[in-house]
């Protein structure tokens, strides 16, 4: 009669006697805590037969007992362990317990495979960026295409080791792209896979990486000495993956042509790339405040007023990870970074009002994207007024973008479908003004009268119906993040329906925008 075997998504504190058979998948030695330099536990994924993955934690004092025999990819029985909380602060499993060796524990190769091995449980791109809570200390895998790099940088951790940083965008099958950073030996690991014309498609699966979400952009990136990748891996997963792309551009000559292309900005280059591509459908206000499911959604808008004081659209961040900081007497403290002191910049928090010819939308933009529209950075906007003025209306400088014609994709949440946030997160930008006049078009044949059809609202003439009188016929009501309505007349949208034609978009891209004065009817 064979050993005894139990299933890892049984194990719990109640027993002590488990017996295990199961794959290593990978194995790191991991800091004892968050921004430590010291070498710390060997810790490892294992999986089983049902595919459930384990983290197994070998502390520093017996590492020396089994390193010598354990590898990745073979299989082992392992008993004799405890069972713990799985309180890692980097996760490899979802089970609620993980494992611990001690010098009385049992491990056996086991040299003829039992079932097979199975090193990746992917996921699709699409459900890291739609996920309501974006839990940053999971790890995953995801299989994707390289299709842009950046050019990899030099930098110093925390720790003042020298490391180095890569910069990509990847995509799946159903065109879904994302942001990838890849930190130290994994950059010089893909570069020789990077240089040059490459007309084949680079697949990679990205193991244990975890998702980052800043300034309301998702991206993945790699997690000290814990993630690893493969590139184009013998793997069945990636032989349906290639064959997919080859089956999909039969016929296209850009497929061979070359596939990944250079990103001066990650961000920005992805968002023209989706755009170009046209893998993306640009959407009507209307449509999105009418939305039914969650994700990004493009919409082409002017912007019409900041919904900002003097000093309520900038926040102090470390500079180290842009996080808000708090001051503590004369000094800034970074909870994020679990830091006393630390350097501190300011970053865009910009709030404002967008609308299109079938509605209008309260929408917050971030540092990259604010930066990008107003041309300054925060710190040079904060300059150019005085500290003492007792003015409480936004910057002049702001004023600059007003009236600008663009195209944004907004984040849609599931708090936004449910109305109890009524600000939606900016996450791209986009001001090529061949795209604004390509979506323009295509904005037309959605039942639109178009962009082209509505001019700005003059923020020195009394057109914004501030009140909640809900007898205002027509209107379109939009909720400011500081919880007022503020209606739009819908009349208005037709009043000042008529001079934008005669304006050329690269003047609405501008840094000076023109201002369309509208006078207030006399029925409004």
């Amino acid at each position: 009669m064979g050993e005894r075997c139990d299933f890892l998504e049984e194990i719990s504190t109640k027993r002590a006697d488990w017996i295990i058979k199961v794959y290593v998948v990978r194995m790191w030695y991991g800091p004892p805590r968050p921004n430590s330099s010291e070498a710390g536990a060997l810790e490892i994924a294992l999986h089983d037969l049902k595919g459930s993955r384990i983290h197994c934690t070998i502390p520093k004092l017996v590492v020396r007992l089994f390193r010598p025999i354990l590898s990745e990819g073979q299989l082992y029985s392992i008993s004799s362990f405890i069972v713990q909380k799985n309180n890692m602060w980097m996760k490899c499993s979802s089970l609620q317990y993980r494992i611990t060796l001690l010098q009385r524990s049992m491990v056996v190769h086991i040299p003829q495979p039992l079932f097979p091995f199975q090193p990746f449980t992917f996921r699709s791109i699409a459900s890291i960026l739609q996920e309501e809570r974006l839990d940053q200390n999971f790890l995953f895998d995801v299989l994707a295409e390289v299709i842009g790099k950046e050019d990899p940088k030099n930098l110093v951790t925390k720790q003042g080791q020298e490391s180095k940083r890569l910069g990509l965008l990847v995509e799946d099958l159903e065109k879904n792209s994302i942001n990838c950073t890849l930190f130290g030996s994994l950059v010089d690991l893909i570069q020789p896979y990077l240089d040059g014309d490459k007309t084949e498609p680079l697949i990679v699966a990205f193991q244990l990486f975890r998702a980052k979400e800043w300034n309301g952009k998702i991206s993945i990136q790699s997690s000290f000495d814990t993630s690893n990748i493969h590139i184009n891996p013998n793997i069945k997963e990636a032989e349906l993956f290639k064959k997919s792309l080859v089956d999909s551009t039969q016929g296209d000559s850009h497929f061979s042509s070359q596939r990944i292309s250079h990103m001066s900005s990650s961000s920005y280059r992805s968002a023209i790339d989706e755009l170009r591509k046209g893998i993306c459908k640009v959407e009507t206000i209307d449509s999105v405040l009418n939305a039914s499911d969650v994700g990004f959604k493009w919409i082409l808008c002017m912007i019409v007023d900041f919904d900002v004081g003097r000093n309520d659209w900038f926040f102090i961040a470390c500079k180290y990870c842009h996080k808000k900081c708090k001051k503590i007497e004369e000094r800034f403290e970074c909870d994020h970074c679990r830091k006393k002191a630390v350097q501190v910049d300011l970053r865009y928090k910009l709030q404002a009002y967008v609308s299109d010819a079938t509605g209008s939308m309260c929408v917050v933009l971030w540092d990259t994207e604010a930066s990008q529209i107003v041309g300054l950075s925060a710190t040079k906007v904060r300059e150019s007024y005085s500290q003492d003025d007792s003015d409480d209306s936004y910057p002049e400088v702001l004023k600059t973008a007003l009236d600008m014609k663009l195209l944004l994709r907004i984040n849609v949440k599931s708090s936004n479908l449910s109305g109890n946030e009524n600000v939606y997160n900016v996450t791209k930008a986009c001001l090529d003004e061949h795209l604004i006049h390509k979506y323009s078009q295509s904005v037309n044949e959605q039942s639109m009268e178009g962009l082209d059809n509505v001019t700005s609202l003059d923020c020195t003439t009394d057109v914004v119906y501030l009140g909640d009188d809900e007898s205002v016929q027509g209107g379109q009501t939009v909720t400011s993040g500081k919880g007022r309505a503020k209606r739009i007349d819908a009349g208005i949208i037709g009043v000042v329906a008529k001079d934008l034609e005669s304006i050329p978009i690269g003047q609405l891209s501008s840094t000076k925008k023109p201002r369309l004065s509208i006078k207030k009817e006399k029925n409004l």
